[in-house]
């Protein structure tokens, strides 16, 4: 059927009855009908992404201006061999009808025969049904739901309101009673596991999830609701759960517990206020307005009856513009290195904090030591991180707490703070005389060589040369190898870190499911290296588990503490891609069971060597690698740490030389036996190189660039990156470049059309999943580019 056919019968209306199926209309797809059909879609307001438009995509000129004309705009390109379940942008026409909001196209869609099983090509695989939920498209899950799909998502444990639910099912026990206290703690244990806190819980997410509870606890029994509530087990799990609530629904929950409960254990709902509070991080504390009410509702803090055993120390879970309320109603602060050590008190306006400490005689005296206690050498309670330094206001609030009369402490602060911290800090506090620092002798610590050596062969090579992913969150590549003495003579193990294969995220993507991103946006939790170590077994190298909490680290240098015989390594920590390295201190540590390596943790060696390290000047040679301005191989005669493509360039030399022989000269037996015993992916650019470069003939060139192709690009895990593709536009056909955009997209369209390959600027076009421009006539189209 041509255009001008089809043109004509829905001129006529004989496309109206859009109940009708096409799913038979077009034996063989045609990839540019495909691309005019989701031109259609996406030229549409709705359909518009989040933020611009999809560099270099078109737009149609006159799109469909309604979702009628949208349908007879897919039937016509239906008939013309449109692929309803092909993908562009990362999704298929029904996916992106759900997302502009287009749900009778999309209901049409279904008709038709699209595929709602098909999930998005993102990092999660999204499916119809989630989209469908996540835009609240109901008439498309109430489609979704009868036959023939059948797809719906199974009830939520708990947090439904349906008989079935786990919550209801409590409620058919033959003791009420327990029953309901059952109720109590299951709502508790559904909202908290034991390792979760508060500042896991986002406002919109908690909302969802707290109503059908809330509908729950209206149907009940209220009376039997506030007996179960005077048992202190379910007082403390329903003031635990509630305590995270907004404080309109707090109020709500508070209301159902009677005075008489909360002034007979009135220290029990206090303490379970406190339960999901990281303490010492008042600022993700429980809303200051939830403790106003629950203070509202009790008695004198200092009246509370002895059987209510021991308050916890609110100022620790508290902001501090509760403190004078907590003081108004009686609290009775414990002594201050309890309540305020931990708190980084230095973080907090100095003039209201220092009121609240003169109006407790006792604690004035404490004041400048406990501001100081997190960064003490023998802190045993909420003690800074290790990557923390003294902040800038600190010695100012010291020297305000001085000035009021508190004590001059003597400490003796970690290493690793004094190393960390700004050293015009640490003077200022030695010249207050409160630092007490004992010397370090300069001979203590002496870097060490490693007594390793490494023949690169069998599996060992196989892992290299593809540069195999180490462990870790995510795909890495592979980039350091690292000789490591195992404990007790166990010889030498390999250590392989690398930095994150980047994956095209969804938010990054140019031509992503909800429109462009001018660079990358990856969650910041995600390590950005990661490290394997491989210990030589019976039947070759095998990964080893004495990795603990390392899954980013490179090693610099290996060291022995001359005092305590401890062999340690100085190392760089990443703890993801939104916090800065840290240097860490890694070794062997022996547990119960076995061997260890990793971070050690604060004890005299770690302690003493930083402070050793803070010592010196910045131009000593420690200093210098320590600051990553100079690499170890450099100060040290053997290098420490190696690049795995140095390593087995030199290792395989005479390989490379064969391998890129046989390529020149055809050999493909050779090329096929050195390719089984293990060939580096890197050495494809080179080997490309020399090919083009090669005096041949360009048929006989043309024979071997599909050679090397076929025996060696297409039987490695990796190829080359475009721009190093890019000089086979001029050697490779279609059926060439399909083979290797069966292995990776490469987006070389714009690169094609430039040199007047149309066809191949369609293929590269589809491959990375966007409308290719030449499927439309330049005379209906514009092409909308981020300058715009």
């Amino acid at each position: 059927m041509n255009v001008r056919i089809c043109k004509v019968l829905i001129r006529c209306g004989m496309f109206l009855g859009l109940g009708l199926s096409l799913t038979a209309s077009a034996a063989t797809f045609d990839p540019a009908a495909t691309d005019r059909a989701f031109a259609g879609l996406l030229s549409m307001t709705a359909a518009k992404p989040a933020d611009g438009w999809w560099d270099g995509t078109p737009r149609l000129r006159r799109p469909p201006r309604n979702e009628a004309e949208l349908q007879r705009w897919l039937v016509q390109q239906r008939a013309l061999g449109a692929d309803f379940d092909a993908y562009r942008y990362q999704g298929t026409l029904l996916h992106h009808a759900l997302r502009a909001g287009f749900e009778q196209t999309a209901l049409w869609l279904l008709e038709q025969g699209a595929n709602p099983r098909l999930g998005l090509q993102d990092w999660d695989k999204t499916k119809v049904l989630d989209l469908a939920e996540r835009y609240q498209r109901k008439q498309v899950l109430a489609a979704l739901a009868r036959p023939p799909y059948q797809l719906v998502k199974p009830p939520q444990p708990i947090v439904s309101a349906d008989s079935t639910t786990p919550l209801r099912k409590l409620l058919a026990m033959t003791d009420q009673d327990l029953a309901y206290r059952k109720l109590i703690e299951a709502i508790h244990r559904e909202f908290f596991t034991t390792d979760q806190s508060i500042e896991q819980f986002e406002p919109s997410h908690l909302a969802k999830r707290i109503a059908p509870v809330r509908q729950l606890l209206a149907g009940l029994d209220q009376a039997r609701l506030r007996r179960a509530l005077n048992d202190p087990a379910s007082l403390r799990h329903w003031m635990a759960w509630s305590s995270i609530l907004t404080p309109d629904v707090f109020a709500e929950q508070l209301a159902r517990v009677e005075a008489q409960t909360l002034k007979v254990h009135a220290k029990i709902a206090l303490a379970a206020m406190t339960q999901h509070v990281s303490p010492g991080n008042p600022a993700q504390s429980v809303a200051s307005a939830n403790w106003r009410l629950l203070l509202g509702r009790l008695p004198k803090l200092n009246a509370l009856p002895a059987s209510n055993g021991q308050l916890p120390p609110l100022f620790v879970y508290t902001e501090p513009a509760l403190w004078p309320l907590l003081l108004e109603r009686g609290y009775q602060p414990q002594a201050a290195k309890l309540e305020l050590a931990g708190l980084k008190l230095a973080q907090f306006d100095t003039a209201p904090v220092a009121t609240l400490i003169r109006s407790i005689a006792e604690w004035r005296g404490e004041w400048a030591e406990a501001m100081l206690a997190p960064y003490q050498r023998q802190c045993v309670f909420l003690c800074a991180g290790e990557t923390e330094a003294l902040p800038e206001t600190l010695v100012p609030a010291i020297k305000t707490a001085l000035a009021e009369g508190a004590r001059r402490p003597q400490i003796e602060m970690r290493g690793d703070i004094v190393f960390r911290s700004d050293p015009e800090r640490i003077k200022e506090l030695k010249e207050l005389g409160i630092l007490h620092s004992p010397s370090v002798p300069p001979d203590r610590f002496q870097a060490m060589p490693v007594e390793c050596s490494l023949k690169v062969e069998g599996n060992l090579r196989q892992r290299l040369v593809e540069k195999a992913p180490a462990t870790g969150d995510r795909s890495v590549n592979l980039g350091d190898i690292t000789l490591l003495d195992l404990p007790d003579g166990q010889g030498c193990g390999v250590l392989l870190s690398g930095d994150e294969s980047v994956i095209d995220y969804l938010a990054g993507q140019p031509y992503g499911f909800d429109g462009p991103e001018p660079s990358l946006n990856p969650s910041c939790p995600d390590p950005v290296a990661a490290t394997t170590l491989l210990v030589k077994g019976q039947s070759g190298y095998v990964e080893s588990k004495a990795l603990i909490d390392l899954n980013a680290v490179g090693l610099q240098q290996r060291f022995i503490d001359k005092q305590t015989g401890q062999v340690f390594w100085f190392a760089w920590r990443s703890l993801g891609r939104c916090w800065p390295d840290e240097e860490s201190l890694l070794g062997w540590v022996k547990t119960a069971n076995g061997w260890v390596f990793q971070p050690l943790s604060r004890n005299e060696v770690t302690h003493d060597f930083w402070r050793y390290v803070a010592s010196l000047q910045k131009d000593h040679p420690l200093m210098q690698v320590l600051r990553h301005s100079q690499k170890p191989e450099s100060i040290w005669e053997k290098p420490v740490v190696e690049r795995v493509e140095s390593v087995l360039d030199q290792a395989l030399d005479g390989d490379h030389q064969v391998l890129t022989t046989a390529v020149l000269a055809g050999d493909w037996g050779t090329v096929r036996k050195l390719m089984a015993q293990g060939v580096p992916v890197w050495w494809q650019a080179p080997m490309l190189k020399t090919l083009l470069e090669a005096p041949d003939p360009p048929a006989r060139k043309r024979q071997l660039l599909r050679g090397w192709l076929d025996e060696v690009v297409l039987k490695q895990s990796q190829t080359l990156y475009p721009s190093e593709l890019l000089p086979l536009l001029d050697w490779f056909d279609a059926a060439d470049w399909q083979k290797l955009l069966a292995r990776k997209p490469v987006d070389l369209g714009d690169a094609a059309r430039e040199r007047g390959k149309r066809a191949l600027a369609c293929l590269f076009d589809h491959s990375v999943g966007r409308i290719c421009p030449n499927s439309l006539p330049a005379n209906t189209i514009r092409l909308i580019r981020r300058s715009e």
